[in-house]
């Protein structure tokens, strides 16, 4: 009979620049299986550099930039904590994943949750509960809780105090439930969290439509222009896109609104054996070379058809203008083959500079993924524009927010809102897409003077098994692979 032993991985999920997708997945495997005791990240820290450019901008230096030959290049950069020991995006998925308390739902209407101690070892008497109910990102309820007595591999039952609830159909609620430090450790002081769950307890119902917007649309041979008293919006009608926004006489946009089909590449898009980056990099000027077919004004609608010279493919825009100064996107993308990997949907404008403030509702507050999103929260956050990205050593796609319900973009300037149908993805960065995709250190980065918005359907998964080989791409069932998608948004501006 053969002897089942212990196995401990020695290298797994190789976290190499924007990375370690699909990293819960691993986990299941993991924990299906009783004699896989662990693994080995690969691995903890970004084995960068520092150094200062001539002009004084600060970078983190990898193989051959001493002159070095023969060398690895950035493959010293393959950490969950930056060179700086701060922590990468990545990091905050690893503590998720790995957290050793899970809770379950045994019937969450009535508030009713099991407690799972997934430690080898002690108890549960370190932490207490504490738990909170939101709407739409608010706390309206929240208290405290003695863990009823769990002892290692165990399992208990709690039933959340919440008061009765008068359920808003036009909100979201959710329950969350975290694990804290009842008193100071040597690691940690009282109150820090190690483990959380949560849990939508009631969806948003759908909104009823809003009526179109009584508008002045002026019709040239150049553009047409839809206008009101508040709001006046221009579109190119040689490109089809929306080139200006104008609220209250100042100017929102600093480049028009395009359609996306590209991502600036990850060290996982780029492995070895890997064709996932070369597919996708088809689609990188996708948008100025599609063929526009057919414009037209219907009613309160302006619609777009093209022709995409990438896998056969079609894409309609459709703009319409609601009641209340409301826009709605629709794009509805078709293709004949699917023979590239579609990198990502959606589309990319630049506002200006003086809309320096983000507050969001969705995944957060850092970066996440298609499938790199386990551990990051439902919730409201707040943050400045140019704090949305994330400075990679090696420049590469970033910043990606994911389930996005709205976004709003405030500052020194007319506010606007994007609001999801029911969500999208978003990123804000200071650097054009190209600049990202030419630059191979941080200081090599230049400033727009503006912000690059991307709103996403989704994009592909960030992948990350190892960064080597064709097993570094996003598994399947991360990738944009059907051929039609359909997404819209609200572009609301009052």
């Amino acid at each position: 009979m053969r002897k089942v032993l212990p196995i401990v991985a020695c290298e797994y999920a190789h976290s190499m620049g924007n990375s370690l997708g699909n990293f819960k997945e691993y986990w299941d495997v993991i924990r299906s299986k009783k004699n896989i005791i662990g693994a080995y990240i690969w691995d903890w820290q970004d084995q960068g550099i520092y150094q200062s450019d001539k002009n004084g901008k600060e970078y983190w230096a990898y193989g051959g930039d001493f002159g070095d030959k023969p060398n690895d290049g950035n493959f010293c950069i393959n950490g969950v904590v930056a060179p700086d020991q701060t922590a990468k995006p990545a990091l905050w998925e690893a503590k998720k994943v790995f957290q050793d308390i899970d809770t379950k739902a045994v019937n969450i209407g009535n508030y009713t949750f099991k407690v799972v101690n997934r430690n080898s070892f002690v108890d549960l008497s370190d932490y207490q509960i504490v738990w909170s109910l939101l709407t739409d990102g608010v706390v309206v309820q929240n208290g405290t809780m003695e863990i009823p007595k769990t002892q290692p591999k165990q399992e208990s039952r709690i039933t959340l105090p919440i008061k009765k609830v008068d359920f808003d159909k036009t909100k979201e609620y959710v329950i969350n439930i975290s694990y804290q430090l009842k008193k100071d450790k040597a690691y940690a002081n009282r109150g820090h969290e190690v483990a959380w769950n949560e849990f939508v307890l009631k969806e948003k119902e759908k909104n009823n439509e809003q009526q179109v917007a009584k508008i002045n649309i002026t019709d040239t041979k150049n553009k047409t222009e839809v206008a009101n008293d508040h709001l006046s919006v221009s579109i190119n009608k040689k490109t089809g896109f929306i080139e200006s926004i104008i609220v209250d006489s100042r100017e929102i946009l600093a480049l028009p609104l395009m359609p996306n089909f590209w991502r600036v590449a990850t060290d996982n898009d780029l492995a070895g054996s890997n064709k996932i980056g070369k597919e996708m990099q088809e689609w990188k000027d996708a948008h100025k070379k599609m063929k526009l077919i057919n414009y037209k004004i219907d009613n309160n609608s302006i619609v777009a058809q093209y022709k995409i010279p990438v896998d056969q493919s079609k894409l309609t825009l459709k703009y319409t203008f609601l009641q209340s100064n409301i826009i709605r996107v629709d794009m509805n993308f078709t293709r004949a083959e699917a023979k590239h990997t579609l990198a990502r949907l959606g589309v990319q404008c630049a506002v200006n500079e003086k809309l320096e403030g983000a507050i969001f509702y969705g995944r957060g507050p850092h970066e996440s993924y298609w499938d790199r999103k386990t551990g990051a929260k439902l919730g409201l956050y707040r943050m400045k524009s140019n704090e949305v990205q994330y400075d990679y050593v090696l420049p590469q796609e970033n910043g990606n927010r994911s389930d996005v319900r709205w976004l709003k973009m405030e500052g020194n300037s007319p506010a606007f809102k994007i609001i999801g149908a029911p969500t999208f993805d978003f990123s804000i960065w200071t650097h054009t897409a190209e600049d990202l995709f030419q630059s191979k250190h941080i200081n090599e980065l230049k400033e727009t003077g503006y912000y690059i918005v991307n709103i996403d359907y989704k994009q592909c998964g960030v992948g990350g098994d190892d960064s080597w080989s064709a097993k570094a791409a996003p598994h399947p069932e991360y990738r944009l692979s059907k051929d039609n998608y359909q997404f819209s948004f609200y572009l609301d501006f009052n």
